[in-house]
């Protein structure tokens, strides 16, 4: 980050050529990496992050500005050269790293290997970026522990910079000329920038955008330009010129200050200029920097404390994140606040100084050089037998290099697991199509009445969004006719697929609840549910249903609009009038379908960590959507074809539930919902005592059992176990809840972006309908799309994934639970569906 120090400090190879030490550029790298700290640290240093762009900027400007001091001294470049002073200078301290995350891994973390092995070959060879990208990883996931070496995307993108740009520079200089280049440089980075604007989606997970080189080149190639127009130490303007740059690199200098402060990750100005902005801000500080006429920006960067943190910024850069990792308040330490970023900053420090002092300077002052000299210097020396075969040194590195492969390659690879399905799910493009009115019914109406109701059976599914057109073919109500037992061979294949999902002990348990039209539902367990007493769990264990539990308040809302005490074409401010200052221009409608554009404050790292740090603390729902307020909506309310999942906006159903009832929304689904269907294991927490044995849910290997759950309210709150969860989905898509045209309006879907290895993922009106990537029939075909299309829902929250899936084509449902964060339910569910239908013979 940042990373040729020593061509601003003067500490180069005789081989390479000079720059003036510039020790404002030092100052200015301490800022951007304390930034970053400070960030990381959940510490409401919002933008920290952005200091990864300035020292972008920094490694464009000083990598540009050695490769011109080489162009001018010697009337060329030996790339060849170049290329072995950047690894000369990186790599020693990037495997010394290495070799201390793998240790960590192996002392603190022996049972979160999954993807280890892909992690640290992909950032030996500088790919990470594109390794987090292929994998689907968020950088902006709060529920799992993220990759230990996630932050080397970062080095990557600067190592692709430092191998494509000089050979481009070289052209550029010989056949363009300084202005060319300048020219080149300058489109490029436009080009870079209209890249990033145009992948951008509002509402989407922006990681893509965050991660790609070329997205975030521009930042490069503005220092590059920089460099190129600029030259460091000669005073291009006069005195009066360089006090105007010292004033303007102040103002941009607080610039940079208030946009590390508050500029979050999530706002969509960032992704539409604000990247740009930020690195033409630092170059403002680099030009006053090193300009020799500029005194306060000088001055204020070269004050020695932020010089010693500058000259120490790689190494500080390259151990915080696996220190941070693995130090979670609350979850890997029974710390918070100072006490905990004391510990952070001084095994940070410690390990940058250390690695400064024994590692980079050395390496730096031809230590490698005395190195491989005195191991080759007996090269010709015979072995102790005479006349016996000349014995050759390996060099060190070479041999170091060799080893950290080795180990890389001998972590053994997760073939069942993948990355984690965030709680941010994938965007859903198209705005909502239009839906018939609710079907306005007395208060007396029930689930009883609601069993009676005509099944809705529309034609397979087609491109087209309408209502009309979803595939919701109905099977009969469970109670419509005698049940045969369920086929007690497709119950041991489905308990083997349990068995398997367990067997390595990465997910500690696995429970599975499923529905066949004409058959007893079947209910099967494998695992444990509490990894230190190995309590076995049971297929009436109660686990968390996580986000499962919006489709419950979906229920509820549609029924309160089905009676007339709420219209979903309202504003929310008509029941809740001073909770948002837009709250005028969110229709009710918008909540269900996640078109309001709010801030998803379960996305947010800072914050999610107060669920974890105070088990007991009661947080209000208030609290909550006040939280998500202080940041900007991802698009205007309702806007044509934007579509952000928040689960704020279920928080405000629940309050609105609440207001229209005069009852708690916890009330509320016991008596419309829990008894009604005779859903005897399922509890809204923390508002109902949870009775019955509950399995410990886990984050890899920390347990997030303790995790306070008024902070899921409305949105992943409830208790149940997957066969509760299944008789909920058959009563609901079977018309036992809603009434037809309610349930119509229900399945009005707006289309999806395909992320998070759901490429068919749509959402309507609390549900999800996806489908499921399951294998081809037994003579080797495509299975029709409808076999695997499927309704429902997938949810993560305190150690948990769940997910519920209602077929329409074939009336099968699954519902399952496993207590483990970092993985993906669909996986499972995939495998159940597969077997299922192929066990049919379909």
């Amino acid at each position: 980050m940042g990373l040729d120090r020593s061509a601003a400090t003067g500490r180069l190879d005789r081989s390479e050529a000079r720059l003036p030490y510039l020790p404002g550029l030092d100052g200015l790298r301490a800022l951007a990496v304390v930034g970053v700290l400070l960030y990381h640290a959940d510490l409401g240093v919002w933008g920290g992050f952005l200091g990864v762009e300035s020292f972008f900027v920094l490694s464009g400007f000083l990598i540009t500005a050695l490769l011109l001091a080489e162009w001018r001294g010697r009337g060329r470049i030996d790339l060849v050269a170049f290329w072995a002073r950047r690894a000369r200078r990186l790599l020693p301290a990037l495997l010394l790293v290495l070799a201390g995350t793998l240790a960590l891994h192996a002392a603190l973390l022996p049972g979160e290997t999954d993807g280890l092995r892909g992690d640290v070959l992909a950032t030996l060879g500088y790919v990470m970026n594109w390794h987090l990208v292929a994998g689907q990883q968020s950088y902006f996931d709060p529920v799992v522990r993220p990759s230990l070496l996630q932050h080397l995307w970062s080095l990557a993108v600067e190592e692709q910079f430092y191998l494509l740009w000089p050979p481009l520079f070289l052209a550029g200089v010989r056949y363009l000329r300084r202005h060319g280049l300048l020219v080149a440089a300058l489109v490029a980075a436009a080009t870079s920038l209209a890249l990033m604007i145009g992948l951008f989606v509002p509402g989407a997970d922006p990681s893509r955008v965050y991660y790609g080189t070329d997205t975030r080149a521009a930042g490069l190639l503005i220092g590059a330009a920089l460099a190129i127009g600029w030259s460091p130490g000669q005073a291009i303007v006069g005195r009066r010129g360089g006090t105007l740059l010292d004033v303007a690199g102040l103002l941009a200098l607080g610039g940079l200050l208030a946009a590390y402060s508050w500029l979050h990750e999530a706002n969509p100005l960032l992704y539409r200029g604000g990247f740009a902005l930020i690195a033409l801000a630092t170059a403002a500080v680099i030009a006053a920097a090193t300009h020799p006429g500029a005194r306060l920006v000088p001055g204020l960067l070269g004050w020695r404390p932020l010089r010693w943190i500058g000259l120490r910024s790689y190494g500080i850069y390259l151990w915080h994140w696996p220190i941070f990792m693995v130090t979670r308040p609350y979850q890997d330490v029974p710390l918070d606040g100072l006490p905990l970023l004391a510990l952070r900053l001084a095994l940070v420090i410690g390990l940058a100084a250390l690695s400064y002092r024994l590692v980079e300077l050395p390496i730096r002052h031809g230590a490698l050089g005395r190195l491989w000299r005195a191991l080759w210097a007996g090269r010709d020396t015979p072995t102790p037998n005479p006349g016996g075969p000349i014995v050759r040194r390996p060099a060190l590195p070479t041999l170091s290099m060799v080893l950290l492969f080795t180990a890389a390659c001998s972590v053994p690879p997760e073939a069942q697991r993948q990355p984690a399905t965030p709680l941010a799910l994938p965007t859903l493009a198209g705005p909502p199509t239009a839906t018939a009115a609710a079907s306005a019914i007395t208060p007396a109406s029930t689930a009883v009445s609601r069993a009676t109701a005509p099944a809705v059976v529309p034609p397979e599914p087609t491109a087209t969004t309408s209502a009309a057109n979803d595939p919701t073919a109905i099977a009969s109500s469970p109670a419509a006719a005698a049940l045969e037992q369920f086929d007690p061979a497709l119950a041991a294949k489905l308990q083997r697929i349990l068995d398997q999902t367990v067997a390595d002990g990465f997910i500690p348990g696995a429970s599975l609840a499923v529905s066949i039209p004409g058959q007893k539902p079947w209910a099967g367990a494998s695992g444990v549910r509490d990894r230190r007493s190995k309590e076995p769990i049971e297929p009436g264990t109660l686990v968390r249903i996580a986000s499962i539990s919006k489709v419950f308040t979906a229920v509820v809302v549609l029924q309160l609009a089905e009676e007339g005490a709420i219209d979903l074409d309202a504003p929310m401010s008509t029941w809740l009038p001073d909770l948002l200052p837009n709250g005028n221009k969110i229709a009710v409608r918008d909540l269900l379908q996640h078109t309001s554009g709010l801030y998803d404050y379960l996305e947010d790292r800072s914050f999610v960590n107060q669920a974890y740090r105070s088990p007991e603390r009661t947080f209000t729902p208030r609290e909550l959507v006040e939280y998500a307020a202080k940041f900007p909506p991802s698009f205007r309310p309702g806007a044509k074809g934007a579509w952000d999942y928040s689960s704020t906006n279920y928080v405000i159903l629940g309050m609105i539930v609440e207001q229209a009832t005069g009852h708690t929304l916890a009330q509320e689904m016991r008596r419309r919902i829990f008894d009604p269907l005779e859903l005897a294991q399922t509890f809204f927490a923390p508002d109902e005592a949870i009775e019955g044995a509950q399995a410990r849910g886990y984050s890899n290997g920390v347990d997030q059992t303790k995790v306070a759950m008024s902070f899921a309210f409305a949105t992943a709150n409830i208790v149940s176990t997957p066969r509760d969860v299944q008789r909920f989905a058959q009563a609901l898509f079977s018309g036992e809840l809603l009434e037809p045209a309610t349930l119509e309006t229900m399945l009005t879907f707006v289309g999806g972006k395909g992320q998070y290895k759901m490429p068919a993922l749509e959402y309507g009106l609390g549900v999800m309908r996806n489908r499921l990537p399951v294998g081809p029939d037994a003579g080797g075909q495509e299975r029709p799309a409808a076999a695997s299309t499927v309704l429902g829902h997938i949810g993560g929250f305190g150690g948990f994934r769940s997910a519920v899936w209602f077929a329409p084509e074939s009336g099968i449902s699954v519902a399952l639970g496993v207590d483990q964060a970092a993985t993906d339910p669909n996986i499972l569910a995939t495998r159940v569906f597969d077997a299922i239908l192929t066990h049919q013979g379909r």
